[in-house]
């Protein structure tokens, strides 16, 4: 049993509560139209890109809504990130930081195939070209390298996202992103829950996918219900839940094993240990040799 770095623990749990800002519930307007001002502001456009809904009459087309994640490589950002590709006639991207930072991109051509948006604080280019496969290529922020992964989002499968991080118990330098992706497959198990069906992980100028069934292990849940993987749920307005027992994603040709179970009230998180027990610690980790921490950063249930 490995000895805990008191200081390293107390750093990973501050990062998992210091995100207030961050779970604030969005306005859904259903048709995918919303009204802003000529004059709006930085503020009142990012709420209007994201808050769109996909049309679902653009649900196969090139247009529509892309969501996805957003990080840099030297961990300074994280958070997700809204693309409006003509969903309502506008081109535009919103990123919202896990810090609580809220900025806006504009697309400043129409090309598909290479849809470049540029903001007060970096650029990207998006290839929306194949809508099962859409890329984001020239990730810059802050005169630093960054990544953005994906997906076009349909009216009937909306994507949840939970923003995170690991670290190593002994390692502090052992770090990186650990993301979690859902495509609105619900858990038959558990009503109104979203299976998760995508793991993100980056370490150092790297970045890992896995997005098969190896994560899709069944358990007894902590909340009285026998599920088939990896879940969110959102309960009320306030409260939500990530759940992901005795699962096993490979990155790197190498087994992560991983044990999460975490509630999220308004901004406060709290954590379960594989025998339901309430913890002060995180979600746990191992992978190659190594083990330690996971927190959750923010929720997005859709």
């Amino acid at each position: 049993m490995k000895i805990i770095n008191t200081l390293l623990l107390a750093a990973v749990i501050f990062t998992g509560c210091q995100k207030e800002e961050f779970i604030e519930e969005r306005e859904q307007q259903q048709n995918g139209d919303v009204v802003v001002s000529a004059n709006a502001t930085e503020e009142e456009i990012f709420e209007e890109i994201s808050s769109q809904n996909p049309r679902p009459s653009l649900d196969y087309s090139t247009q529509g809504i892309y969501h996805g994640i957003f990080g840099t490589y030297d961990l300074s950002a994280h958070g997700e990130i809204v693309v409006n590709v003509g969903n309502n006639g506008e081109y535009a991207a919103a990123l919202h930081l896990v810090s609580g930072e809220r900025l806006v991109f504009d697309a400043i051509n129409r090309q598909i195939s290479a849809l470049m948006f540029v903001g007060s604080r970096g650029s990207f280019t998006l290839d929306a070209s194949d809508i099962e496969n859409p890329v984001v290529t020239q990730v810059q922020f802050r005169d630093t390298e960054g990544y953005i992964v994906i997906y076009k989002e349909k009216s009937s499968r909306r994507i949840s996202i939970a923003l995170g991080s690991y670290i190593d118990i002994d390692d502090a330098t052992f770090t990186g992103n650990w993301d979690l992706v859902s495509f609105g497959i619900p858990e038959f198990n558990f009503p109104g829950a979203v299976r998760v069906e995508e793991v993100i992980l980056s370490k150092g100028m790297s970045l890992y996918q896995d997005n098969s069934l190896s994560t899709s292990e069944p358990f007894d849940g902590c909340f009285g219900l026998t599920v088939n993987g990896p879940y969110m749920a959102k309960l009320s307005r306030s409260l939500r839940i990530l759940e992901g027992k005795q699962q096993v994603s490979y990155f790197d040709g190498s087994p992560f094993k991983w044990n999460l179970s975490v509630t999220q009230d308004n901004s406060n998180f709290k954590y379960l240990t594989t025998r339901c027990e309430p913890t002060n610690t995180a979600g746990t980790w191992s992978w190659k040799g190594k083990d330690g921490f996971i927190v959750i950063e923010a929720l997005r249930y859709n």
